[in-house]
This record gives C-alpha cells, sequence and structure tokens, in this order.
C-alpha cells in the first residue's frame, strides 16, 4: 500500500490470550521486514457514527486505496455488549509519521 514513508505492507495480527479474543492489530510493514506502525482501529471518535469503536476479532476485509487502507470492520453499536456486536463500518486509514491516521468510519 502507499504511504508518506514508502510502500507498506498490511496484516492482521490475531490474539486470544485468556481464551478470550481481542480486537485485530492492523501492522504496517515496511522494507527490509521492518515494522513501521500499528493500530487497533479505536483512535477514532465512532460515537459520531452510532459505534462505539470495532468488535473483537473485527476485520473483515482490507482494500489498498490511493492514499492508504479501506478496513471493513464488525463494529459494536452503542448499546451492544462486546461480545455481541451488530454493526460494520469501513475505516480508512493512512500511515503518515511512523503512526496510523484513521481518515475516515462509514457505519455500513
Amino acid at each position: 500500500m502507499p504511504g508518506g514513508s514508502g510502500p507498506f505492507t498490511a496484516v492482521v495480527a490475531d490474539c486470544n490470550q485468556g481464551g478470550s479474543p481481542w480486537p485485530h492489530q492492523v501492522l504496517f510493514i515496511g522494507p527490509g521486514t521492518k515494522f513501521v506502525a500499528s493500530s487497533d482501529l479505536y483512535d477514532a471518535n465512532w460515537k459520531t457514527h452510532g459505534l462505539t469503536g470495532p468488535a473483537r476479532n473485527d476485520v473483515e476485509s482490507m482494500t489498498k486505496t490511493k492514499t492508504g487502507l479501506s478496513v471493513n470492520v464488525s463494529a459494536e453499536r452503542l448499546n451492544d455488549a462486546s461480545c455481541y456486536p451488530g454493526g460494520s463500518a469501513t475505516v480508512t486509514v493512512k500511515v503518515a509519521g511512523g503512526k496510523v491516521v484513521i481518515t475516515s468510519i462509514k457505519r455500513r
């Protein structure tokens, strides 16, 4: 995927430490397999979209865009239990200054 610091590879890391799923981490790897940045996609104002954030084991798919990455996720609605998310969203991100920046959230 494109980025301000060069091309990146994006991968999803999964964890269920203690038998409980945790939010996915989207990892960005640069040339030479150098770790660049990661995000659990929480760093945004989800409530303006009627959501509280991405659900556990949330990433459904990712697609490269001209300026970053589009990530489809399961999402928790305002009154959902964490284990039973009822929403979904598309989150657009880019890597800038060694950090993942969420540029948009669209409820689906």
